[in-house]
């Protein structure tokens, strides 16, 4: 969080080494740990070369944060994260 503090937000749901990586994603559309929700954030690892993986990312579930959910934040956070993930990856 800003304040440094730590939370668990979820889980990890599945975990298929080099394939696929579910998590649950309990964080309500203001950014707060719920306990009861659950979203899955899905990551899959497609080979396409010896030198390309490509990562397809869908957080599911969405409509269960409520109505009038702006999910702009939530894209720019996971845009960030992902963007995080592939300047580490290509060191």
């Amino acid at each position: 969080h800003e304040d440094w503090s730590e939370v668990d937000i979820g889980t990890v749901l599945t975990w298929d080494p080099y394939g696929l990586l579910v998590l649950s994603f309990q964080i309500n559309c203001v950014f707060k740990y719920v306990p009861g929700l659950i979203t899955e954030v899905e990551i899959r690892f497609i080979p396409e070369d010896v030198n390309r993986t490509r990562v397809k990312f869908e957080h599911k579930d969405i409509d269960r944060l409520g109505e009038g959910v702006h999910t702009a934040g939530m894209n720019e956070g996971w845009a960030m994260i992902l963007d995080l993930y592939k300047s580490t990856t290509e060191q």
